[in-house]
């Protein structure tokens, strides 16, 4: 799975976060890993853990992350 996170307004506007790892769908917590970023978040590494949560017949992904900068 790859994705972007792109951040648009506030201090972090402009830059953004790239993810890029394996996504294994019927794990309860998965993790991927950051591969770097722009601007704010450039040489960024760390990684995001996604979580299934059922809301009634809807499923929803929530991705938290933790990134280190340097």
């Amino acid at each position: 799975m790859a994705y972007n996170f792109a951040f648009i307004e506030g201090k972090y506007n402009g830059s953004n976060l790239s993810v890029l790892g394996r996504n294994p769908v019927f794990s309860a917590v998965r993790e991927m890993p950051v591969i770097g970023g722009s601007g704010v978040f450039r040489f960024a590494r760390g990684y995001p853990e996604a979580m299934k949560h059922r809301h009634g017949h809807a499923i929803r992904v929530r991705h938290d992350t933790d990134t280190a900068i340097w």
